[in-house]
């Protein structure tokens, strides 16, 4: 069965403290939300473009999604994607 990432619309609404994964090359990253994420507007794209940071066992991260070319941005699962892989 597959679950979808989360969408534009879904990251709008995370909050600080959450736990979310990243789902990288075959890899989970697990990660906190450490500040709400932020809109703002981009002139060059003509979309919105959300912004936040988190923070994994190693090192804070930041994300950048944009609402027109979500496909370009991270892929933010509310749970490991890779199930058979340890977190």
């Amino acid at each position: 069965m597959r679950f979808p990432r989360l969408t534009y619309d879904d990251l709008k609404i995370i909050k600080k403290d959450d736990i979310l994964f990243d789902r990288g090359d075959h890899v989970n990253v697990k990660f906190t939300i450490k500040e709400d994420p932020e809109v703002f507007y981009s002139k060059e794209l003509d979309s919105n473009k959300l912004k936040w940071k988190g923070i994994t066992e190693e090192d804070e991260v930041n994300f950048l999604i944009t609402e027109s070319l979500p496909h370009y941005g991270p892929k933010i699962y509310n749970y490991p994607a890779y199930t058979d892989m340890k977190v």
